[in-house]
């Protein structure tokens, strides 16, 4: 499974390509997701920890859904943006320095609205997430 996951790393951060969403949006029958690779610092370790991840796009600001399938807990890229928002994305070679912050309100609402429009699966996993309410992160680009 470790070769699997570097090798999705190595197609995401060098083609801007997702075997992973290819995948897992086929079998939800809708067109794949665009991926990045999100560097985060691990709360515990210090380390740069890179995921890919679906993004989407609101005016310059980038957005990801913290899913984790519908899982009862947040995933660990979450609670390392929690720790310390600063991160990087990058897509295809090109890397963007970003600041996370998690969306309220109504702004939120617009903007799962929106990621569940391109990936439907969204919504049954909230349903599956129980009393969590799965996070939205709103990463801005910041300076260096």
């Amino acid at each position: 499974m470790k070769f699997l996951f570097a090798i999705e790393k190595f197609l995401v951060r060098h083609f801007g390509v997702s075997l992973i969403s290819y995948i897992v949006c086929r079998q939800a029958g809708v067109k794949p997701v665009t991926t990045f690779m999100l560097t985060t610092t691990g709360r515990k370790s210090g380390r740069s920890i890179d995921t890919p991840i679906f993004y989407f796009r609101d005016g310059e600001a980038f957005y990801i859904i913290g899913s984790k399938g519908g899982a009862p807990e947040h995933p660990l890229w979450f609670l390392n943006l929690e720790a310390k928002p600063e991160a990087q994305v990058a897509i295809r070679e090109v890397k963007t320095l970003v600041r996370a912050r998690v969306a309220k309100g109504a702004e939120r609402a617009r903007l799962w609205a929106a990621a569940a429009a391109l990936y439907p699966p969204y919504d049954d996993y909230q349903a599956k997430a129980g009393a969590r309410k799965i996070p939205v992160v709103v990463l801005e680009k910041r300076a260096a």
